[in-house]
């Protein structure tokens, strides 16, 4: 059955008005008003984007152009820096020299434009640098009051010595046309993104670290005066800091730092052409049945950090072993050795530790300190440095010279250790402590000494254990390891068509150089050839031999190679 619905009482259904009408026309206004608006709000929002776009391009062509004036500052930089590395090498050259005859005063001239010269370049790579800085946003206020009275060309508180000559402000704007007054930089820009704290080595100063890129974080150290006046060798480091942090990829060599060691070897073979015999590590003299062997040697560069560290004390024993490890190798006894110490003006309680130094080594080489030169030359050296050379004579039977003649192929290399660097590859040395951010008085990595002490190790004299060696028979050939290294030195006491092989792994090379290589960037063959790596004196000796010194309890030795045939030296 159907039921029929009846409709709402309250509706028309005779066709009249409808009472919602007037309601949806009012909801539909409000409805398309509210589209406008939000139109007009998404047109708004599009504008703004677009601005925000456009600021966006702006600061990203700003960005691309800091970075490039950063680039090319920096690039400017690490060309300034060579010049001054040539101009300093230059000027020490020249510094202090004494000039006579003709053309004095044009020589003397020419000396003070290369100092001027050396300052201008050396001003401008620190300028450079700071651009560089600026424009990558790394610098700000070093908030410890360190620009108080600090002046660029002012005399009560210098910047790295540069401020020892004013920069007149033409000369200022033309190498650094964008960056205002000297004021200014030094407001902006004398400055560091890391913390400043008192400098504990220099009393009334300050220093900040900085570093050059915030990607590798190298930090350099930049010392600033407050008051004072910083040492100049110091000020130098700074500037060498900034020059090769731009560059710390690059390799160095000896040669890079002015030892050219192929240039040395020519010598010897031209010298050998005029004296006869000349080319072994001692010179042999006949007398009577035996022979009267002459060695001569400094200590090189080593001088330098011994001026910086102020140890003098054990340079002398430096110089004795020089000359006695190289007479030994002939199998000589030393005799007595004779010494020649130079200086600008004598300072008597310097001299005195250097002499004792000479004569502990004598001590141990067991030979006597027959006699010596003092020479007092006036603007010839720096003032406070010196200079000192040695010369031992031994002797042996002519029929116990130890000459190589009998080295044969399987015969066998020992090697005894040596104290650190010795004596050779210091220009090197010097060339990566400017690199390093590691000062003298810091701890060397892997070690309990500081940077300076373990440089400073005295040479190892060798001669009372080469000798005991030689009376128990089977030495064959003696290589004192100095300059040169492995590859130079080993060969020089073998026959022709021998050569060796070295395994690398047989001892374990002392931490100081792995810190010189890895700071240095050197290349394996270039620390082979510079360094001793841990063993100064290699002996040549019959297997037989070899298995009596390494079974010796006594004596600190390592098998580090074969004689194999083939000259040259090999490294596996």
């Amino acid at each position: 059955m159907e039921t029929a619905t009846e409709p709402p009482s309250d509706l028309p259904t005779d066709g009249g008005p409808d009472p919602l009408t007037p309601s949806l026309a009012a909801a539909a206004a409000a409805a398309a008003a509210a589209d406008n608006d939000l139109l007009s709000g998404l047109e708004s929002g599009r504008e703004s984007l677009r601005d925000l776009r456009l600021e966006s391009a702006a600061m990203e062509e700003d960005l691309v152009l800091a970075q490039r004036q950063r680039d090319e500052a920096i690039g400017r930089a690490a060309s300034l820096s060579e010049t001054v590395d040539g101009l300093s090498s230059e000027r020490d050259s020249l510094r202090g020299r004494t000039f006579f005859g003709p053309g004095q005063k044009s020589q003397a001239r020419n000396v003070r434009e290369k100092k001027a010269e050396f300052n201008t370049h050396s001003l401008s790579l620190f300028l450079s640098l700071s651009v560089a800085l600026a424009s990558s946003k790394l610098a700000e206020f070093c908030r410890l009051g360190v620009t108080r009275n600090l002046s660029i060309a002012g005399s009560q508180s210098r910047l790295g010595q540069l401020g020892s000559s004013a920069v007149s402000p033409s000369l200022w704007e033309s190498m650094n046309p964008s960056i205002g007054t000297k004021t200014e930089l030094l407001k902006s820009l004398v400055v560091s993104t890391g913390p400043c704290s008192r400098n504990p080595h220099k009393s009334g100063s300050y220093q900040c670290k900085m570093p050059l890129d915030l990607t590798s974080r190298k930090f350099l150290l930049l010392p600033m005066n407050y008051g004072g006046t910083q040492a100049r060798a110091r000020a130098k480091n700074v500037f060498r800091k900034y020059s090769t942090s731009a560059k710390m990829a690059e390799s160095l060599t000896y040669k890079d730092a002015g030892v050219n060691i192929d240039a040395g070897s020519e010598l010897v073979r031209r010298i050998a052409k005029m004296a006869p015999g000349i080319g072994g590590f001692g010179g042999l003299f006949p007398l009577g049945d035996s022979y009267l062997v002459a060695g001569t040697d400094g200590v090189g560069t080593k001088l330098k950090l011994a001026f910086e560290t102020g140890i003098h004390e054990t340079i002398g024993i430096d110089l004795v072993a020089m000359s006695v490890n190289d007479i030994v190798t002939s199998g000589a006894k030393p005799l007595f050795f004779l010494d020649y110490f130079a200086t600008s003006h004598l300072d008597v309680d310097l001299a005195e530790k250097v002499v004792k130094g000479i004569v502990d080594g004598c001590q141990q080489a067991d030979c006597t300190l027959l006699g010596g030169e003092t020479a007092e030359m006036p603007d010839f050296y720096a003032e406070g440095e010196y200079d000192i050379s040695g010369f031992a004579v031994g002797i042996v039977k002519k029929d116990s010279v130890i000459d190589g003649k009998d080295i044969v192929a399987g015969d066998v290399l020992i090697g005894l250790p040596s104290s650190g660097v010795h004596s050779n590859g210091f220009s090197l040395v010097r060339r990566v402590l400017a690199r390093s951010d590691l000062s003298l008085t810091d701890q060397l990595p892997g070690e309990a000494v500081t940077v300076g002490e373990a440089l400073m190790a005295p040479t190892v004299i060798y001669v009372n254990q080469v000798l005991n060696l030689i009376n128990k028979g089977g030495i064959k050939g003696i290589a004192h390891i100095t300059g040169g290294g492995f590859t130079d030195n080993i060969p020089r006491v073998f026959p022709k068509g021998l050569g060796a092989t070295i395994y690398g792994d047989s001892w374990v090379v002392p931490p100081l150089f792995k810190w010189i290589q890895k700071v240095g960037n050197i290349e394996d063959s270039e620390m082979r050839r510079t360094f001793n790596m841990g063993i100064g004196m290699v002996l040549v000796v019959s297997p037989e031999a070899a298995l009596r010194i390494l079974g010796d309890n006594e004596i600190t030795a390592y098998r580090i190679g074969d004689v194999v045939n083939g000259e040259g030296v090999r490294y596996c």
